[in-house]
């Protein structure tokens, strides 16, 4: 299995528009979920530090993930 763990700190007031595109069912989900071999997205806010969060995608393996960034380039 293969996990690619981001960082992003998201301005106060971008919050809308980063969850729109990063939460489970956001626009970044919906872009990976048409890659054979994606798992997940997890959503993680830090409680300490306003706007930061973790965002972790699980794969199947690094090919999968490989495989989806050649047939999706431009949209990613």
């Amino acid at each position: 299995m293969l996990h690619i763990l981001w960082r992003i700190r998201a301005r106060p007031e971008s919050l809308d528009s980063f969850h729109h595109h990063y939460s489970v069912n956001g626009e970044w989900v919906k872009l990976f979920r048409l890659g054979k071999g994606f798992l997940g997205t997890e959503l993680l806010r830090d409680s300490a530090a306003h706007g930061a969060y973790l965002v972790l995608d699980r794969w199947q393996d690094r090919a999968s993930y490989d495989a989806f960034k050649a047939a999706h380039q431009a949209q990613y």
